[in-house]
């Protein structure tokens, strides 16, 4: 069930003030992506026997997304596959973004129930 289905059963629920997918997607400023190799630049410790540009050549199959809301918080979302072959950058990028997005939830969640409680 993706997010526009359980929004849909959610709203025809509600009986009360509720935290709304379109809320949430509109308080997005913007979506990044990038691979891990970019966060493996040299600067970080390895372990012995490791080789730093292997690890960076495996972390070219991570998916990173970050979602930026417009007051400047942000998530993210990771994903990388098991075995490089099943690397497919489009659902990295779908995977990877619904991860980032699923972390918003608790957040609004908690600016819903502040509101209430400071009757906003």
């Amino acid at each position: 069930m993706d997010r526009h289905e359980i929004e849909r059963l959610a709203s025809a629920n509600a009986k009360a003030p509720r935290v709304t997918l379109k809320e949430i997607e509109d308080s997005i400023a913007g979506v990044f992506y990038t691979s891990g190799d970019f966060l493996i630049d040299g600067a970080g410790e390895i372990a012995p026997g490791c080789d730093m540009e292997t690890m960076k050549d495996e972390a070219k199959w991570m998916t990173i997304c970050t979602i930026v809301l417009k007051n400047g918080f942000m998530v993210t979302g990771d994903t990388t596959p098991a075995n490089k072959e099943n690397y497919d950058p489009e659902l990295g990028k779908k995977f990877s973004y619904d991860q980032a997005f699923k972390k918003l939830w608790p957040y609004f969640g908690f600016l819903l129930k502040t509101r209430q409680h400071e009757g906003w």
